[in-house]
């Protein structure tokens, strides 16, 4: 099993890595699974991990990874991230941190957060177009109540909108 991600940052603000479009992508990873031993891709939803990014940005992604694993029997699941970097726009990012910083860098630390559950609800309805599986990674980092008082009251929020 692997949890690739993908990028939506087309002007290469958050560092210099190389845009693929969704087709370019698709491409890239039928020949990886066709010569890999890989049984599941479990597909991280997030581009960078930045609030900015919306589900339609995302979802070309979702698309271009469910034709590769189609093509090569790959089974495709989803990792619906639950933490997110909290900012408005990809310049309000370059405004904060600076251009070309990474998003794990030291100077993000503070601006990580969790997903605000409803739009955890609606990225798992974006991966469940695509899916009937799901893994997440932010849990223990934003989302486990015994963290601290954050991370409680998002559980809480979290609770609340799934027992709806």
């Amino acid at each position: 099993m692997i949890s690739p991600f993908f990028r939506l940052d087309e002007g290469c603000y958050l560092g210099d890595f190389r845009w693929a479009t969704p087709k370019e992508y698709s491409d890239f990873w039928k020949d990886i699974l066709s010569a890999a031993s890989i049984d599941i891709v479990a597909l991280q939803d997030s581009g960078e991990h930045l609030a900015c990014f919306t589900l339609a940005q995302r979802q070309p992604f979702f698309e271009a990874m469910k034709a590769a694993c189609a093509a090569t029997d790959t089974a495709f699941w989803a990792n619906v991230e639950s933490g997110e970097l909290n900012v408005a726009s990809v310049e309000d990012y370059v405004a904060r941190f600076g251009l070309k910083t990474h998003v794990n860098s030291p100077k993000t630390a503070p601006f990580w957060r969790a997903v605000p559950a409803d739009k955890f609800r609606a990225k798992l309805g974006l991966a469940g177009d695509y899916t009937d599986t799901a893994i997440t990674w932010g849990y223990r980092e934003f989302l486990r109540p015994s963290r601290d008082a954050t991370a409680a009251q998002a559980y809480e929020e979290y609770t609340r909108v799934f027992a709806r």
